[in-house]
């Protein structure tokens, strides 16, 4: 499953986030209009698919002046995806951070000019949350 997960974060890694029509056609979703706030153009969706898995909660962040980075953030159902780090090539593992409550441990890769977090639950078993930022 990870590894399904991977090719596809891979298309979407070379695909530009502010390309709404593209992103929803990989994702299976429908990005709302794009708003903007705290110098960021941000569209959602409800709802969508990664691999063939739901997902839901789907954001996609880009700089407003078109200069900075842009983000997508996903998240998966609690229990879906079982996750063992072994399984992301060259991804690392980062603790929780103490002065963030309720902070849960992620893993992080560098996939050419792009960082993926890889979110885990509490128990850190399953992967939760994702996040692509394109530099």
């Amino acid at each position: 499953m990870i590894e399904r997960i991977k090719q596809d974060v891979d298309r979407l890694i070379a695909t530009p986030f502010d390309d709404a029509q593209r992103l929803d056609a990989l994702l299976g979703s429908a990005l709302g209009p794009a708003s903007e706030q705290d110098g960021w153009r941000i569209r959602q969706a409800a709802q969508g698919r990664l691999a063939g898995l739901p997902v839901h909660d789907i954001t996609v962040r880009t700089s407003a002046d078109g200069q900075g980075a842009r983000v997508l953030l996903l998240s998966f159902d609690a229990g879906e995806v079982p996750f063992d780090g072994a399984q992301w090539p060259g991804a690392m593992p980062k603790p929780p951070r103490p002065n963030a409550p309720g902070s849960t441990a992620y893993w992080e890769a560098h996939e050419g000019e792009a960082t993926v977090i890889l979110g885990l639950d509490a128990a850190q078993q399953h992967l939760v949350q994702l996040s692509i930022r394109q530099h």
